[in-house]
């Protein structure tokens, strides 16, 4: 989880969401940079549409994550977009959120709700291109490999699946970005990380 602030201040975190319709899970990830020990801290929240879950490859898998607390099942067929907002909405009254990322081409329905609940400010569409996540990549590796490592991800057992079933591809300008083994390798909560990441970096205090 997030570190509680020692001063009882709000602190300055970015979000950024993921979401797949129907098919597999969507991530919410929370990012802050924690000042008084240079490190930054990392959670990420995942929700799945319970009636998907019979006869999907990974089924057994998410069935045994939901027991333990680690996945959220929304009810029905397809992902519950009022409840991620509202989890974020929840968060919000801890932490000072000044930035919200999203894939600008599958993100409307939360958008406009987080709009209408007073969040415009905070949206930002967050490029999907190999541009975009070259910097956050190669600060992730930085902070991940630093003695110790000063970046502090959540136990959640879905952060490693996501985590190890990225490749680190290169475009021409050799810019990096994560992609995942195959359709069912998900690498959607490693993507949200890094999406908060570059909007730390970019944030213009």
């Amino acid at each position: 989880g997030l570190p509680p602030a020692a001063d009882g201040a709000r602190r300055e975190c970015a979000v950024a969401f993921d979401l797949s319709v129907h098919d597999d899970f969507s991530a919410v990830t929370y990012t802050l940079y924690h000042a008084a020990d240079r490190r930054f801290y990392s959670t990420t929240d995942y929700y799945f549409p319970e009636g998907a879950l019979t006869g999907h490859p990974n089924e057994q898998l998410y069935r045994l994550w939901a027991e333990q607390g680690w996945l959220r099942l929304c009810e029905g067929q397809k992902i519950d977009v009022k409840l991620i907002a509202s989890d974020i909405i929840r968060r919000s009254s801890e932490l000072n959120i000044i930035r919200i990322g999203y894939d600008a081409y599958k993100s409307q329905e939360l958008v406009s709700i987080l709009s209408s609940v007073g969040a415009r400010q905070q949206l930002q569409p967050y490029s999907q291109t190999y541009g975009s996540f070259n910097l956050p990549v190669e600060s992730f590796e930085m902070l991940a490999w630093d003695t110790p490592p000063r970046i502090v991800i959540d136990r959640n057992p879905i952060n490693a699946f996501c985590l190890t079933n990225c490749v680190i591809d290169q475009d021409t300008l050799e810019n990096k970005k994560p992609v995942k083994l195959s359709h069912y390798r998900k690498i959607d909560g490693t993507i949200t990380l890094l999406m908060t990441l570059g909007l730390l970096y970019a944030y213009e205090r």
